[in-house]
C-alpha cells in the first residue's frame, strides 16, 4: 500500500511473518523495516494515510491502531480497552481523530471507536 508523503512516496509492504518494510518506488531501495518481533500487526490490516505522512495501521488479529510516521517511527499504539473489539476491519480519518470499525470473534459488529491523533479514545459506538 502506499505511505511517505507527496514528496517522499513510499510503498509499503506488509508480510505477516516478517513485518514492515518501506520501499522507494523510484529506486527499489528498502528505506526502513520494523520487524515482526518489535510491532506485530496481525494477520490482515487496515490503514489510513494522512497529508504528514503518518500511516494508521491495524488489523484482523493485530493491534489497535498503530501510527508510524513516514521515516518508521511508531509514534504511538492505541488499546481499546475491550477485548471483544477483535476484528478492526476499517478506518477512517475525521477532524476528530481515526474512526475505527471493530468487529466480534464470533462474526457480530462490536461498533466504532474513534481515537484522537495521539491515540487516545475519543469516542465509543457500540452497535
Amino acid at each position: 500500500f502506499i505511505g511517505g508523503t507527496a514528496d517522499a512516496p513510499l510503498v509499503l509492504m506488509y508480510n505477516a511473518c516478517k513485518g514492515l518494510t518501506a520501499i522507494d518506488p523510484a529506486t527499489g531501495d528498502v528505506k526502513w523495516e520494523i520487524a515482526k518481533a518489535t510491532l506485530d500487526l496481525g494477520g490482515s490490516i487496515s490503514h489510513v494515510l494522512d497529508d504528514k505522512g503518518v500511516t494508521y495501521i491495524g488489523g484482523y488479529y493485530g493491534p489497535d491502531p498503530v501510527a508510524i510516521d513516514a521515516d518508521g517511527n511508531v509514534l504511538w499504539q492505541a488499546s481499546s480497552g475491550s477485548a471483544e473489539a477483535s476484528w478492526l476491519y476499517r478506518m477512517e480519518l475525521s477532524d476528530e481523530g481515526i474512526a475505527c470499525s471493530y468487529g466480534k470473534m464470533a462474526g457480530e459488529e462490536y461498533g466504532t471507536i474513534v481515537y484522537d491523533f495521539n491515540g487516545n479514545i475519543v469516542s465509543i459506538v457500540n452497535e
